[in-house]
This record gives structure tokens, C-alpha cells and sequence, in this order.
């Protein structure tokens, strides 16, 4: 056990610092990100206050930083007490996993088996002794194999950590608060984080990790051999005259991946990871809201300035947070608003939507985040740039596509005039499945129909990446009045299931020809999913084994709101939760002349249409969207009659997986309630359709690199979230994924709505999402 105050024996600290600045942009920026400011009013930025809190832990010589190339001069101006052998430099960003498995790498070729632990240069800690003791308590968990984590009490409810469930208690020596940890969950909705709360087994997910470098390197060679090579064989040259060559050789080929998801997921659920309660202050600064809780008040009514208090006027305003810069700012009646002044950008936004400026800035074009005149980080605006350059990768796919796009167009025109309902999709599977034997290809027919076929080889310790599409058709009339409409009666393809379908045997096509060279990094699954409008598709095809060995799962959709060449993205969720209810009604029938001797069904039924709806608005949870609407009434056949039975027919749609869950004992409560004064009697049928389409942040920004790529450097654009469902939601369930929006619409054109006979699409669309899905999978 280590002397309390002094250095801890054989402990070295790493301090990976990287960001692109966009989440306190305008105030950070890809050349000045957060953790060279100081946001705190101290005097010192947040990568000096990482280094004067890891100092004392770990003696002289005992922090390493981890920084891109870019960084290292303003950062090791911050830090003039830092060797420099003891900065790494990151010739590109590949995301925390690298950067701390090459240090542990570096450190073990120098030092041997030591304690490494890592800390993020862009946090902010009060409350030094408590955290002393956590850390402490997280080398002595490592010393006894465990990867460490700090677990932090957490304050409220939040939606912008991650968290860490605790179990029992592992009666450490020298760490007796140490606990088995769980389980690791990304960011929740608010729903959800409350319900974690409550259990009080679960803390904010510091993203500090203390473990022997033995022991980090050997659960990286087993869960990520590959990256595990490449970083071994960088740390073997970094302190010799190869290592320029050996970085510039493997550095780029390295798996972009964080460390939560390469070791300490699975690494918890086979035991191996310990959490230390933490009781001190934490917060990583994530957006302004976070900031300005980091701040003191200016006045009676939690107004933050960061900057000259003199510059800022306020009135009849309540909680501002106002960056001045070289002007006054004047706040006059809001409350909670943000302003940032920079000297050539202006953000004015609400605490409540602080987190969206990360999204804003990643999906703009018309500024350049990376310089500006005065130096300082600020964005220059782009006037006339020329459009970035393709990377290989993405000319080489783009340019495979465009000789398939003729070929594809007709497999497209093909399907939509042979549409199939769910379920009956024969034709189509067998042509999908055909073209792909063509290519030599094997692909496996699921039961009933449908198919999935892998492309490529999985190295050891991987999954593969999965492609889906839906195949089938809708039952009602085409009236495209096109050459190739649907030729079968009473079933059209107007919802683009043929797109998706030929989007995905187009990508499918390309990765085959990448493999066939060697020039395929990842295995690649095809799913070619049918009955997705009947919404038992995705489960049907799950259980066929078709997600056996995914990790990550993506789908595009087509979206006739979009113009061709645009790709519509979405953090969380894009879809609704979607079920379909029935009600039918049954009472004693008879003349019209006569209604107080009957149950006067069609009136109750009225009731029922207007006032169900109108009670779910009021029962559940406004912001989670609830829709009841009704598609079909029927219910009686003369004018003077009134029957004795009739049906309604409806979707009930939610934006909240609680409300969803919550909303089928309140539709029947709801139904009974409003026929009990007419002596009706009322049967509810609620089938249980799908959850909202939930889009992990990572996969989503993997879209959008990829359609920048290959579709255009200004194709990314922020969606909003629809009512309609789509089962895709099941396959999020089970793996990493995100679903897209691909643009239909001729640019100037009229825009045809989904689920109509009169859908076009403009086939360009084909070109761009097959090239886009095979970029995605390529990584």
C-alpha cells in the first residue's frame, strides 16, 4: 500500500487530449479545443488543471500526453514541465482506444508491467483529496488485475453521460469501497436516466481507467487483435529512427474505436472490471448547460458570464450564459438563452438546446473551423472553397458504382414492376439471390423468404457490419403511370423498398469486388429482410440468425422530402414507436327511429374517434408525441338501420419508448370509459408493433464521414424525427447501428409522398446510397 500524499510506486498517468472543438463552438475550435481554455475563471486551462491534479499522484516524469500533431505545440507550451519523450503524437485522431493502448504500449516497452491510469485532458474536478483516495483505490483494483473505473454519485438525471452499474462488493485490500462493475450503458433518454437513479446502482461513467499495462494490452490482443499488432509494433520503433516510417505505415490503418467499447464492455461482462465510487465534483464541460453549472452566478436570477462582466447588460432575463467579446451584449427578456461573441461568429442559443451545437457545426459547410486570421481558432468564412478532395477509398467505391449504375437502375425498374407483398417476396429473393451468386457469392435463403450473404473474412476479435434493406411491397395500386409500373394488381412499391433493395445489392457488388482484390477490411453481412410493412420482418429475420456475429447494423430510407444527393441524419431517435389497434364495438341494433331502444353504435363509435385520442393526449406524457389515427371505419350498410357491430381501425404512434409502453392499458381504459354511457360493450385489440429507430451517435457520425465522402462534402443534413415506424428499431436492439435518410426528390420537383401509388423517386438516388453504404462498410 502506497503512502497517502506521496507518489504511487510504479504509476503512470495518461492524459489523452483531443477534440475537434464543436461542442463549445464558437468558443473552441478544431485548433483550440476545450481543453486549451480556460473555462473556469482559474486562471489555468483544463489540460494544466488534469496535469496539476495528476503531478503529486505520480512524481516527476510520470504523466504522458496523447495528443494529435496539431496540439502539441500549444499544449506543450501550457505544460513547459513535460519532457518531450513523454508527448505521443497522434498523426490523425482514432479515437481513445489508440491513443491509451499506445501509451500503455510505449510505457511497458520502457518501464515494463506498471500501473497506467487515463484521464481526459478536458474535465473538471473539485475536491482534490477525493479524488486522491478514488484513484488510489483504482491502482490497488489494478494491481489485482481489474480494469478500473471511477464510478460518479450522480447529481441528477443526466442524458449527456454515460453510465456504469455497480454490483458487490469485491473486498480488496487497500480498496474498500472498490465494487464489481456490471455494465456499461451509453447516454439514456431522461426517462431512463431517472429509472437508473432510482435503483442507485448506477454512476456517471467518468471515462477514467486504471489497470497494469499487461493487462490492458492482453484483453485488447483478445478482443482487438489487429489493432493490438499495429499499436505493439508502433511502441517497439517509437524511441528508435524507424518511427516515423512504422507511424506513417500503420497509424491510419488502425481500428477507430473508444475504449469503453474495444475492453471495458466486454471485459465487464466476463468479471474483469472493478468501479470505485468517486466523491468528488466531475463534469467533462460537454456544452454550454454544463459549463454554466461550472460557474458562479452574476446576479439573483443564475445569469453566468464567462469574460468582462461589464460587457453584458441584462433585463427581465433569468439564467443567461453570455461569452462576450468585444462588444456589449444586451439579454432583454430571455431567460436561459446563450450568446458566445467571437470575432467573427455569433452563437445565440437556450441552455436547453446547448447540446445540438455539436450537431449544427458538424453538419455546416459554410465556415472553416480550423483557422482564422488572428490565430486563435476562430473559423475563417468560406467564400468560393473548392470542394474537398475523395479519399482513395471512396473514389475507388465511387467509381466501381458508376459502372454498375446502369445495371442497377434496370434491377430497380425490375423489382418495382414485380412487387410482392410481405411475406410473398419469392421473385425478389431470387433475383437479389441470383446477382449475387453471379458474383460468387453464397448467399443463404432465410425461411419463407429473404436472404442474408457475407462478403469478405472476420479477423479474430471482430464482428462483422451488416447492410439491410426490406424487399417487400405495399398492398395498393401503382399509379406511377411510368414503363416499369408494378404490373401486378393491388401492390406497388410506394414506400422505395426497391431502392433500399438495389441500394444494398449495389454496395453488396462493390464490397465483393474490394474483397476479390484484398482491398476489404471488415466482413460484411447483406441482409435482404422481407415483411417489414407488416412489421414482423425484422424479428422473423433475427431469429433466423441473420445478426449472428454483428456488431454494427446500418439502413438507409428513402425520403421524397430530401432532394437527391442529400443524406438526412439523425442522433437518436429518427422513427416512432408504431403499433396497430383495433376496436370493435357490439350492441344491440335496430331502427333509426328508435335509437334509445339501441346502443346507437355509430354514435358511440364517433365518440370513440374523437375522444380516445383526445384522452391518450391528456393521460400520457405530451412531450412523447402520442398519435392515434384512425384508417378504417366500418360499421353498418343502410341509412335506417343501426348495427349491431362495427370496427375501427388505426396506428398508434409514440416518439418515447416509456409512453409506448405505457400507452396500451390507457388506449383500453380510455375506449371503455368513453362507450359506458351508451351500453356499448368494446373489444381493444393492441398488437404491439416496434420501438422508436434509436441511432447510436458513433454509428451516425460514421454515416455522415462516409456521405461526405463519397455522396458530397455538403450532402449531410439534420432530419427530424417522424411518426412513422420501421423495424429496423429491433436490429438496434441487438447491435450498434444507425439508420439514414437518402434524398428522392428532384431537386425543383414535386415531392411524392411515401405510401402512395404515385411515388417517384429519382433513380440518381440509387447511385448515391449504394456508394454510400458500401463507404460505411468499409469503416
Amino acid at each position: 500500500m502506497d503512502t497517502p500524499g506521496a507518489p504511487i510506486d510504479d504509476f503512470y498517468a495518461v492524459v489523452p487530449a483531443g477534440g475537434a472543438g464543436t461542442r463549445l463552438w464558437p468558443l473552441s475550435r478544431k485548433a483550440a479545443p476545450k481543453f486549451l481554455l480556460d473555462l473556469t475563471g482559474s486562471g489555468r486551462s483544463l489540460l494544466q488543471g488534469t496535469y496539476d491534479r495528476l503531478a503529486p499522484l505520480v512524481g516527476p516524469g510520470g504523466v504522458v500526453l496523447v495528443t494529435g500533431e496539431r496540439h502539441v505545440r500549444a499544449a506543450t507550451a501550457q505544460l513547459p514541465d513535460l519532457a518531450e519523450g513523454d508527448v505521443l503524437a497522434e498523426p490523425s485522431p482514432r479515437d481513445s482506444m489508440a491513443a491509451i493502448g499506445l501509451a500503455a504500449a510505449v510505457l511497458e516497452a520502457r518501464h515494463g508491467d506498471v500501473v497506467v491510469g487515463s484521464f481526459a485532458a478536458d474535465q473538471v474536478i473539485s475536491g482534490r483529496d477525493a479524488f486522491e483516495r478514488a484513484v488510489r483505490e483504482g491502482v490497488e483494483a489494478a494491481r489485482a488485475g481489474y480494469v478500473a473505473t471511477i464510478g460518479i454519485a450522480a447529481s441528477r438525471p443526466s442524458t449527456a453521460f454515460g453510465y456504469v452499474r455497480s454490483g458487490r462488493s469485491l473486498d480488496l485490500d487497500g480498496a474498500p469501497t472498490a465494487l464489481h462493475a456490471e455494465g456499461f450503458t451509453e447516454k439514456p433518454d431522461a426517462s431512463t436516466a431517472r429509472e437508473y437513479l432510482a435503483t442507485g446502482e448506477y454512476r456517471w461513467n467518468a471515462g477514467i481507467f486504471i489497470t497494469r499495462t499487461s493487462v490492458l494490452l492482453g484483453h485488447l490482443e483478445r478482443e482487438r487483435p489487429a489493432l493490438h499488432e499495429g499499436l505493439r509494433a508502433i511502441a517497439a520503433a517509437w524511441d528508435g529512427p524507424d518511427r516515423d516510417e512504422v507511424l506513417a505505415r500503420t497509424w491510419p490503418s488502425l481500428e477507430r474505436i473508444a475504449i469503453d467499447h474495444a475492453v471495458a464492455e466486454p471485459v465487464a461482462a466476463a468479471g474483469g472490471v472493478a468501479v470505485v465510487p468517486g466523491t468528488f465534483g466531475w463534469d467533462d464541460v460537454g456544452d454550454f448547460n454544463s459549463l454554466a453549472a461550472l460557474m458562479p452566478s452574476v446576479d439573483g436570477a443564475g445569469s453566468k458570464v464567462l469574460g468582462d462582466e461589464s460587457s453584458v447588460v441584462r433585463l427581465d432575463s433569468a439564467g443567461s450564459v453570455v461569452v462576450p467579446g468585444d462588444k456589449v451584449v444586451a439579454v432583454l427578456g430571455l431567460d436561459d438563452v446563450v450568446v458566445v461573441d467571437t470575432p467573427d461568429a455569433l452563437l445565440v442559443t437556450t441552455r436547453a438546446r446547448a447540446q445540438q451545437v455539436k450537431r449544427m457545426v458538424d453538419s455546416s459547410t459554410t465556415w472553416d473551423s480550423t483557422s482564422c486570421s488572428d490565430g486563435a481558432g476562430y473559423p475563417r468564412p468560406v467564400r468560393h472553397q473548392p470542394a474537398p478532395e475523395r479519399s482513395a477509398v471512396g473514389s475507388r467505391i465511387a467509381g466501381l458504382v458508376a459502372t454498375l449504375s446502369d445495371e442497377l437502375v434496370e434491377i430497380r425498374r425490375d423489382i418495382h414492376a414485380h412487387p410482392e407483398i410481405s411475406s410473398t417476396e419469392v421473385r425478389t429473393t431470387a433475383l437479389l439471390a441470383e446477382r449475387l451468386r453471379a458474383a460468387g457469392l453464397d448467399p443463404v435463403l432465410l425461411p419463407g423468404t429473404g436472404l442474408y450473404c457475407d462478403i469478405g473474412e472476420v479477423a479474430a476479435g471482430t464482428d462483422r457490419v451488416a447492410l439491410r434493406a426490406d424487399i417487400d411491397a405495399l398492398p395498393l395500386d401503382d399509379a406511377c403511370e411510368l414503363p416499369f409500373s408494378s404490373t401486378v394488381p393491388g401492390a406497388a412499391h410506394a414506400c422505395g423498398h426497391d431502392v433500399h433493395a438495389t441500394v444494398v445489392l449495389g454496395a453488396g457488388l462493390v464490397l465483393a469486388e474490394l474483397a476479390a482484390e484484398g482491398e476489404l477490411p471488415r466482413g460484411v453481412r447483406l441482409v435482404f429482410q422481407p415483411a417489414e410493412e407488416i412489421m414482423v420482418g425484422a424479428l422473423e429475420t433475427i431469429a433466423a440468425g441473420a445478426l449472428d456475429g454483428v456488431g454494427e447494423v446500418y439502413a438507409i430510407h428513402c425520403d421524397p422530402k430530401l432532394d437527391v444527393g442529400q443524406i438526412g441524419t439523425r442522433i437518436g431517435p429518427i422513427t416512432s414507436a408504431s403499433d396497430l389497434v383495433t376496436i370493435r364495438l357490439s350492441a344491440a341494433g335496430g331502427h333509426t327511429s328508435r335509437p334509445h331502444l339501441t346502443g346507437d353504435l355509430v354514435y358511440a363509435m364517433g365518440k370513440v374517434i374523437t375522444q380516445v385520442p383526445a384522452v391518450l393526449s391528456r393521460r400520457l406524457d405530451p412531450r412523447s408525441g402520442v398519435n392515434l389515427t384512425w384508417g378504417a371505419v366500418e360499421a353498418g350498410s343502410t341509412p335506417n338501420a343501426i348495427p349491431s357491430a362495427g370496427t375501427l381501425r388505426g396506428t398508434l404512434r409514440c416518439l418515447d419508448a416509456r409512453a409506448w409502453e405505457e400507452a396500451a392499458q390507457v388506449l383500453r381504459d380510455a375506449a371503455e370509459q368513453v362507450v359506458l354511457p351508451y351500453g356499448v360493450a368494446v373489444e381493444v385489440d393492441h398488437q404491439r408493433g416496434v420501438p422508436p429507430v434509436d441511432n447510436d451517435e458513433t454509428a451516425t457520425g460514421r454515416i455522415e464521414v462516409a456521405a461526405r465522402d463519397v455522396v458530397g462534402p455538403s450532402s449531410v443534413v439534420l432530419t427530424e424525427q417522424s411518426l412513422g415506424g420501421e423495424d429496423f428499431a429491433w436490429y438496434l436492439t441487438k447491435a450498434r447501428g444507425a439508420l439514414a435518410r437518402l434524398g428522392t426528390r428532384t431537386p425543383g420537383g414535386h415531392s411524392h409522398d411515401i405510401h402512395q401509388g404515385d411515388l417517384r423517386v429519382d433513380e440518381r438516388a440509387i447511385e448515391h446510397g449504394a456508394a454510400l453504404m458500401a463507404r460505411i462498410a468499409v469503416g
